[in-house]
This record gives structure tokens, sequence and C-alpha cells, in this order.
């Protein structure tokens, strides 16, 4: 889900998430500000936006957030694969 939009590419399933967008499966949750979701390779990709406002020292919004059975990690960025397990 997201607050902005959702784009789906149905010939290469992918799922586009756009605005505080979330995935959760089984134990795993992700937040971030734009996330996309492959099913054809069970990979997820996440990453913080540009922060529109021009504030300092906030160039970047809605970074990833990755909770897996109540551990949570912060990262400017996120690559994780469903079948491995593994991020990359």
């Amino acid at each position: 889900m997201s607050s902005d939009s959702t784009v789906l590419d149905v010939e290469n399933q992918i799922y586009y998430l756009h605005g505080n967008a979330q995935v959760i499966y089984g134990d795993i949750e992700l937040t971030a500000d734009f996330i996309r979701l492959d099913w054809g390779k069970s990979e997820v990709y996440a990453h913080g936006m540009p922060d529109t406002t021009k504030k300092v020292g906030t160039p970047v919004k809605g970074k990833p957030v990755f909770s897996d059975a109540g551990e949570k990690y912060n990262s400017d960025t996120i690559r994780y694969n469903f079948k491995s397990k593994k991020d990359r």
C-alpha cells in the first residue's frame, strides 16, 4: 500500500509504490517513500526520496525501515530477496 500512488507493470510483474509505502510479508515489514516489488524475481527494492521542502538537514525523506521478527534496520536503500531471505 502507499499514500501517493501504486503503478502495476503487469507484463513484468512489478509494483511501484510511491509515497509512504509499506509491504508486509509474513514477519517482514518494509516502509519507505519508494518501493519496487518484483514478483518475478521475488525481490523488493526501496529508497527514500528527495525532500521537496528544501529544509536544511533533511535532503532525503522516507528512507527504508526494514523489520524482520521484531528487529529493525534503517538504511539509505535496501534490496531484499524473499526466496533466499537475504539482502543484497
